[in-house]
């Protein structure tokens, strides 16, 4: 019983925080909150730091999303395809 509680929050928690990017990619004003804050107007009016910052926190997020999937043994046992493919992908987001 507490193994399955134990996997519902680390599942919950590592969904929860890699949804949290989408707050700086979707227009829904934080982006005068927050970390954006903390930044020159020159440095957010510059467009490549604007791509690398969206790309870095997208990537982050999906790493975190998937990467929690690779301690599943059922799915490292079962589905070792879907196990390396997730890896795969995991690594990619981590290294981008």
């Amino acid at each position: 019983m507490i193994k399955k509680i134990f996997w519902f929050l680390f599942g919950f928690f590592s969904v929860a925080i890699a949804l949290y990017p989408l707050a700086y990619i979707l227009p829904t004003g934080i982006q005068e909150n927050g970390l954006l804050q903390t930044k020159t107007n020159e440095l957010l009016a510059d467009a490549l730091w604007q791509i690398g910052f969206k790309l870095h926190i997208f990537c982050g997020g999906l790493a975190l999303l998937i990467g929690w999937l690779q301690f599943i043994p059922s799915l490292r046992k079962n589905y070792i395809h879907t196990h390396r493919l997730i890896g795969k992908a995991y690594v990619i987001f981590v290294l981008h």
